[in-house]
């Protein structure tokens, strides 16, 4: 269910260092104090991990506990539901400090097969030079995320002539074509039947 004046972010992981997801707390802390604020902005963050307890202590000591929802540990069906819910998928905002530039977590997988538009602060391999307008990065490094870039990219992804079931399908569809079993394993499959050939032409 998505609301008129509502942008809800989902956060999915194992919550460490590499994620970073105080740089979009902070974020809204600052947004949050801005009287000119357009928009509400939530975000849910699902899961557990070694930086849970940083980011719970970053709430209470910003009072965003309005804004931010702590989910833990759920099931499938339960976050089925909440992906529902999600206008944005978040990746990770922090693979700089681990020196990486590319990402290819399965994270990102996940929210092109629900749907997602989603946002992070590096690249992405399966993004990679393909003409995919449904991500925004930020840069790499340990600036707050900016909320209100956020909005535009939402509002450039949600407000124009496509609709909210035109977007999921687009993006699933994408991810079908780049990250389906078939077109992953195929590269695979491939090979094997190359040398194969090649092994029996060898005897």
């Amino acid at each position: 269910i998505h609301f008129e004046n509502e942008i809800n972010l989902g956060a999915v992981a194992i919550f460490g260092n590499a994620h970073a997801y105080e740089r979009l707390l902070f974020g809204l802390r600052e947004y949050y104090a801005n009287s000119k604020q357009t928009r509400n902005v939530v975000l849910h963050l699902v899961g557990e991990g070694p930086d849970l307890k940083k980011y719970e202590k970053i709430v209470t000591d910003m009072n965003l506990e309005k804004v931010v929802k702590f989910h833990g540990m759920i099931n499938s069906s339960k976050l089925d539901e909440l992906y529902n819910g999600f206008d944005l998928g978040v990746a990770s905002l922090g693979l700089h400090r681990i020196g990486v530039e590319c990402g290819s977590f399965l994270k990102s997988r996940e929210y092109l097969a629900k749907g997602l538009p989603m946002i992070t602060a590096s690249k992405i391999d399966i993004l990679e030079g393909q003409q995919f307008t449904f991500v925004e990065r930020f840069p790499a490094d340990e600036s707050n995320i900016s909320i209100e870039k956020i909005i535009k990219f939402h509002d450039r992804i949600y407000h124009n002539n496509e609709s909210n079931i035109d977007v999921i399908n687009n993006i699933r569809k994408f991810a079908n074509e780049h990250c389906g079993i078939d077109n992953m394993t195929k590269p695979v499959l491939n090979f094997l039947i190359n040398n194969s050939e090649t092994n029996k032409l060898s005897y």
